[in-house]
């Protein structure tokens, strides 16, 4: 099974979203899904992203560049 994951959360370490996010990514993962992960910029450092999992990051920084990244961008994916 192949999901797609938003992880436009995961910028932020201290974030509630970001977390469960990352743990279902992991959990995803662990029971064999193909899972890809999209989000505009880079991720948070402290998230351990599990081997196998596709991350696709963009360069997209400023705030209103990260909504026509989320509303554009993101569903063409």
């Amino acid at each position: 099974m192949r999901i797609g994951v938003d992880g436009r959360n995961l910028g932020s370490a201290t974030d509630g979203i970001g977390r469960f996010v990352h743990s279902s990514i992991k959990a995803l993962s662990a029971l064999g899904a193909d899972v890809f992960v999209y989000a505009p910029g880079q991720i948070n450092a402290s998230y351990d992203i599990p081997g196998g999992v596709a991350l696709r990051t963009a360069g997209f920084r400023s705030l209103p560049a990260r909504a026509l990244w989320g509303q554009v961008v993101l569903p063409s994916l």
